[in-house]
């Protein structure tokens, strides 16, 4: 079957369905259906491919019924690697290699790497891959989040010891960097997220909690006054946060001493790192 007619086969199913797939959702899905990559099936889509159309439409029919595409084929492109993710992990984010990308200017060769929910591990790889000699944990309090990122770190080639843990609890040692993308999402937010969000998405790992007071910055305030002291002289903690959380988080971490605090854009524009200098 060439791809012209997966193409047109898949559009008279949207059609059936009054929705649509975009070009990008499409293609991805057939890569992932075929074997073959997705610029290779958009440069030459009169060619012939090994397709077993009913189930490739079945892919198709997940994608309109709202499932993203990263948890149909279960994988997840993040900074220079693929990620394993299910239902049980965060979709990483692009906006999340910000901590990467702070964390390689921040500090050269750090000895020891700790990342405080750790999901899908991609930070936690990432970075193991990045620093090489460094000794690296991850920490998460879902059991099925660490199955995932040992997956992910095995492929990898990662030598990460993972651990279940709530934060800093039971945390021994201090490290020269730690990284951490916590739950920001306020209860008002959580309410307005796309439906595609809430079903896919684990919601302990996007709002702290689940009750009308929670302001998505709890987290941050637990890290703010117990941080430092994992932490070595001259070293970085890094935290992701939500839009406008910036300043308010800021001003979290300044009410301590012997730490400089600064916040750094993403792509976009948009503060979404508050880094912590131990000095």
């Amino acid at each position: 079957m060439k791809v012209r007619e997966v193409i047109r086969a898949a559009n008279n199913f949207a059609n059936l369905k009054k929705s649509k797939i975009s070009k990008k959702d499409f293609f991805r899905l057939l890569s992932h259906a075929c074997g073959i990559e997705s610029y290779r099936l958009i440069l030459e889509i009169d060619q012939d491919i090994n397709l077993e159309l009913p189930e490739f439409l079945k892919l198709v029919k997940m994608r309109l019924d709202g499932n993203p595409v990263s948890k149909i084929v279960g994988i997840r492109s993040f900074w220079k690697s693929e990620f394993i993710i299910d239902k049980n992990v965060l979709d990483p984010r692009p906006e999340s290699e910000t901590i990467i990308e702070v964390a390689l200017e921040a500090i050269k060769d750090p000895k020891t790497v700790l990342d405080l929910g750790t999901g899908s591990g991609c930070l936690a790889c990432s970075l193991s891959l990045e620093y090489p000699l460094a000794t690296v944990i991850g920490i998460d309090i879902s059991a099925a989040a660490i199955n995932i990122a040992k997956m992910n770190s095995k492929n990898l080639g990662c030598q990460i010891e993972f651990i279940q843990s709530s934060w800093l609890d039971g945390i021994e040692g201090t490290f020269d960097l730690i990284v951490c993308n916590p739950p920001y999402v306020s209860y008002e937010e959580y309410q307005t997220l796309d439906q595609t969000v809430k079903n896919h998405e684990p919601s302990e790992a996007l709002i702290p909690h689940m009750h009308l007071s929670c302001t998505g910055l709890e987290n941050y305030f637990y890290f703010s006054s117990r941080i430092k002291s994992f932490l070595n002289k001259g070293g970085f903690a890094l935290f992701e946060v939500g839009a406008n959380q910036a300043p308010l988080v800021e001003n979290y971490f300044k009410r301590g001493n012997g730490t400089f605090i600064q916040s750094h854009k993403d792509l976009d524009g948009r503060d979404r790192v508050i880094s912590v200098l131990n000095m």
